[in-house]
């Protein structure tokens, strides 16, 4: 934006001070001649409104320091009357004709004659500061050099300039006037031309240089080319009230608002890519942790597989074994039923034994004798009573344990069937937590980069963020740009007494060229007008 900025307002100054660039060395102007037509004094002594422009033309010796300074008024005199200007000069010359003003303390005043073309005087002033101060520092293959000294020396000059603010200035032209410094470079002379910061315009021959500090503002600048019989033509300074609103509409406030909110924006989003980067780091440890226990789960599930394997071996074993069990409590549990079916055929002749017994013991036995017979028979009855009963209950033991044999057989056959299933879903679960623990091995390696990475644009969006706040501190370098109703109103350099239409300077520094025998300036015959004579102030 600086950099926009300054070529704008340069291409501007450019344009606006190319009269002042093109002039010569302000020395001394031609002393007034031949009063010109239309230039007889009114007898109208009326007083008139002052409207004048000022030019403040300055001599500055080859370090920068102030040489001489003297000041061209031009007048309007749109009717006939009395113009009074203000200023303490210490000399004061007429530049239209050969009228004398009327001076008494600080009050200038000129009996006019109406002329459209008005009347230009000069004066040289008691007092007055530039807006800005000059220094100028010369150097010969890195050697600091007087610039007199350069003159036809070659090798690498280098020049540096330093502008700044003039504290003594009215803060009228403190605050709103802009320099443009023009160093002109002969290119048969110079090569190898390094100026950063410059605006460079080549016209033949000649190199311009242009450099621009703006109103309130120091400047530094440095700029070195090769030198052969080195020698330079004068610096052109101007120093000129600029409004870039003339020209553009430009809201310095509102630009700054906005950067201001975007200097949040990437502050907060710096924040947050911070924050970002903590959580990633965190995430990132998580996954090494989550990673290193699915390689332990994967570690489990090899020894859960092979402990499955262990347990279906067990189980076909078992299955087995419990095969030859069933057979032979099958064998077992026929014979019982043999035994079973030979109990009751020897229960049943008993028990039509123990019935004839009965009836003998009922005929044969004596009277006295039949109850202890009839006693002990009827223990014999429930005995066979009682053994009959645990013979059932040893058969409902043998239907029992039978059913129970086949009960566990079809379990443990169903249990081989499904072990089979187990170690099938055993090698799958085996091989899903292999490929998860690998997945999840590169996506802890690659996530472990990705702070670093977050990091990197981090940095970015803080350079972005201070490049953003350095751009908010240029902008403060246009303060310039808003300027008040008060502030737009010109400010004269030789008194307070006036408000002129407008006020501009013109510096220049010494030619650095060799020295050429002066010609004598012989007195011009011909008339001159106003506009030949301004003419001549720039040849």
């Amino acid at each position: 934006m600086k950099r926009v900025l300054s070529i704008l307002l340069t291409a501007v100054l450019l344009i606006t001070t190319a009269t002042f660039a093109s002039a010569s060395t302000p020395a001394v102007m031609p002393a007034a001649e031949t009063q010109t037509a239309g230039g007889e004094p009114a007898t109208d002594s009326k007083a008139q409104a002052l409207a004048k422009d000022e030019t403040v033309y300055v001599t500055l010796n080859a370090d920068g320091s102030m040489a001489s300074m003297y000041v061209v008024n031009h007048l309007e005199t749109p009717a006939d009357g009395v113009y009074t200007d203000y200023g303490n000069y210490t000399d004061i010359q007429n530049l239209t004709d050969s009228q004398e003003p009327t001076v008494k303390g600080d009050e200038i005043s000129f009996t006019r004659s109406k002329s459209e073309k008005g009347l230009y005087y000069q004066g040289t002033p008691v007092s007055g500061a530039l807006p800005f101060t000059y220094e100028f520092k010369y150097a010969l293959d890195g050697k600091a050099m007087d610039p007199q000294e350069l003159i036809g020396k070659s090798g690498k000059v280098e020049i540096t300039i330093k502008v700044h603010p003039n504290p003594d200035a009215k803060p009228y032209f403190a605050e709103n006037y802009l320099s443009q410094i023009q160093l002109p470079l002969n290119l048969d002379v110079c090569s190898k031309i390094s100026a950063p910061g410059a605006t460079t315009v080549i016209v033949g021959r000649t190199a311009t240089l242009a450099y621009m500090a703006m109103a309130g503002r120091e400047g530094e600048y440095h700029l070195s080319f090769e030198a052969k019989d080195f020698s330079m033509d004068a610096i052109s300074i101007t120093c000129s009230y600029f409004d870039i609103n003339s020209f553009m509409d430009v809201d310095t406030q509102e630009i700054k608002d906005a950067v201001g909110q975007m200097s949040d924006a990437t502050g907060q989003l710096y924040d947050g890519t911070i924050q970002l980067k903590k959580g990633l780091t965190a995430l990132s440890g998580g996954l090494d942790q989550l990673a290193h226990g699915a390689a332990q789960a994967k570690d489990g599930a090899g020894a859960l597989t092979g402990g499955i394997d262990e347990y279906t071996n067990a189980v076909n074993a078992l299955s087995d074994g419990c095969g030859d069990i069933t057979a032979a409590v099958n064998s077992f549990a026929e014979q019982g039923e043999k035994m079973l079916s030979y109990y009751r055929e020897i229960k049943a002749r008993v028990e039509e034994a123990l019935s004839y017994v009965r009836e003998l013991i009922a005929t044969l036995v004596p009277e006295e004798y039949q109850q202890e017979a009839m006693e002990l028979l009827q223990k014999a009855e429930d005995q066979l009573a009682s053994v009959d009963q645990k013979i059932n209950g040893l058969s409902d033991g043998i239907h029992q344990l039978v059913g129970g044999i086949r009960s566990l057989n079809d379990g443990l056959t169903q249990l081989k069937a499904n072990s089979g299933q187990l170690q099938e879903g055993a090698a799958q679960m085996r091989e899903g937590l292999t490929a998860l623990s690998s997945g999840l091995d590169q996506i802890s390696s690659q996530s472990a980069a990705i702070p670093s990475e977050v990091q990197k644009l981090a940095d970015g969006q803080h350079l972005l963020h201070e490049g953003i706040g350095e751009s908010s501190s240029y902008l403060d370098q246009f303060d310039f740009l808003e300027k008040s109703e008060e502030g737009s109103t010109p400010v004269s350099f030789v008194s307070d007494k006036i408000v002129p239409n407008s006020v501009q300077f013109v510096i220049q520094t010494p030619a650095l060229t060799k020295e050429t025998p002066k010609e004598e300036v012989q007195e011009e015959v011909e008339d001159k007008n106003f506009f030949d004579r301004l003419w001549d102030l720039f040849r």
